[in-house]
């Protein structure tokens, strides 16, 4: 059962990506892409492994909105396995499907996954890393402890936050019944020897760049106390968010049925062999909030992958709730939801691009084609290096029949695969929005007596309709000069 829920899964998502987002998949994903192609053991933003995904990716695969989506939802697919999984070691298979339902009935699996980057590649790796951690922690065997620090080191390698969910690991285990004898034995500590060594090249790439990705995570600090004060309010609202349709669902809107709730999952709380599993699920959670009220940059997007536990908490706290007829109408609901995504997405992305949405109706694709068209006339050879403004830059890897290497913010600080001898071999093409005038300066000082500079408006063109054209500085900086 869980595989055709699974399959319809993937397909109902990629056919939303492919249809309801047409028009050019998001920034973060291109650049996803982008670092993809180009292998290192870290990148000035982030650690490797979402880039390292994506290329491999689309080294097997095609270069494609279709395909990205796919990725998208396949690592969403595997996310819900790994919950699953987890799920397994609390609770029997009614509400071990159940946990899956509600997770699927949630923004987290479907929408926001599909946004590929270092915040969803995290729904798959921490509960995978939180099921070989309740497995050592129960049963203390090497294997387990082996599988912890593999999957501990993948997240890390995915964003740093996950330091958030190790800390979660710490305080469970400090308090978790077990305690004394876990901590007499070698799980935990062969565990963090394995995750070590999986971090280690990654570690000197860090010492070697002088702690790039560092410098880039100290910008999301320092903000206005009462700017940083919203977003962790706003912040602090997402599990409502998410989790109100299955919330519903569940326990139904008669009153006396959430007093009833309440009463249980209070209840639940108030036994202290329960207290590691709280700490387990919530830990991050507000270890999130505290870092957004201590001024850094926090949003509901940075808790895509934290809640995973609560509906194995939910499971565990309400089992009255989780009878047959509760799951069936989960069953129910989830499919009629998959049902009205799939087959609604056209008429979203025809209302994306009739409403000018930026990403619907910005012609990417089209800028991509047509410079690639006007190298290969004037200098008879591939496109190998793209800079300039963010949207179209990232965007001429991926859709240009070339692929070329992007020159991200024209320093080889942060793209060490465009050395100046490459560049002056093979030249540069740097397209600027007018808006943006950084990247005008840019043209400004590398325009010379062999470069090329063209003025030019392009619009993209859907549904029989023309939106509004972008007009943007393009400079053809010539291969061998």
């Amino acid at each position: 059962m869980l595989a055709v829920v699974l399959a319809a899964h993937v397909v109902t998502w990629t056919l939303y990506g492919t249809f309801g987002l047409r028009g050019g998949v998001h920034e973060d994903m291109l650049e996803a892409w982008v670092w993809g192609k180009e292998p290192q053991f870290g990148y000035f933003k982030h650690p490797p492994v979402f880039a390292w995904l994506a290329g491999a990716w689309f080294y097997v695969f095609p270069i494609a909105d279709w395909s990205f989506y796919l990725l998208a939802a396949l690592n969403s697919a595997l996310s819900l396995w790994a919950l699953w999984l987890l799920a397994g070691l609390f609770v029997g298979p009614p509400r071990r499907i159940a946990v899956v339902l509600i997770a699927m009935l949630t923004p987290l699996y479907g929408m926001l996954a599909l946004k590929f980057n270092a915040n969803s590649v995290l729904l798959a790796s921490w509960p995978l890393a939180a099921w070989f951690f309740v497995r050592s922690l129960r049963d203390r065997r090497p294997a387990d402890s082996i599988g912890l620090g593999l999957a501990c080191a993948i997240a890390m390698l995915s964003k740093y936050f996950t330091a958030l969910l190790l800390v979660g690991f710490l305080v469970a285990a400090i308090v978790h019944p077990a305690r004394h004898a876990y901590w007499r034995s070698s799980a935990p500590y062969l565990a963090a020897v394995i995750g070590l060594l999986a971090i280690a090249p990654h570690l000197k790439w860090l010492v070697d760049t002088q702690g790039q990705t560092l410098g880039y995570a100290s910008t999301k600090f320092g903000f206005e106390a009462g700017q940083t004060l919203r977003w962790a309010a706003v912040t602090a609202l997402s599990p409502v968010l998410f989790f109100a349709l299955p919330g519903l669902l569940l326990i139904g809107r008669r009153r006396q049925s959430w007093r009833a709730a309440v009463s249980a999952v209070q209840t639940w709380a108030a036994d202290p062999g329960n207290t590691w599993l709280g700490l387990l699920a919530f830990a991050p959670f507000l270890l999130t909030l505290l870092w957004g009220l201590g001024g850094a940059k926090v949003s509901i997007s940075y808790t895509i992958p934290i809640f995973f536990m609560l509906p194995i908490l939910a499971g565990l706290a309400l089992p009255g709730w989780f009878n047959a007829r509760a799951i069936r109408r989960l069953g129910f609901v989830t499919g009629i939801v998959m049902g009205v995504v799939a087959l609604t997405s056209p008429l979203l992305g025809y209302i994306r691009f009739v409403t000018d949405t930026r990403a619907a109706i910005e012609p990417r694709a089209e800028v991509a084609q047509a410079l690639t068209q006007v190298w290969h006339e004037r200098f008879k050879r591939p496109l190998r290096f793209v800079a300039g403004s963010t949207a179209f830059a990232s965007a001429l890897p991926f859709y240009s029949s070339d692929h070329p290497s992007q020159f991200i913010n024209f320093t080889a600080a942060t793209a060490p695969w465009a050395t100046p001898e490459k560049l002056a071999r093979d030249g540069l093409l740097i397209v600027c929005e007018d808006w943006d005038i950084k990247c005008q300066e840019q043209v400004a000082q590398r325009t010379t007596s062999r470069t090329v500079r063209l003025d030019r408006s392009f619009a993209r063109t859907a549904f029989g309709r023309t939106a509004q054209p972008v007009a943007l500085m393009i400079l053809l900086v010539p291969p061998g000069g």
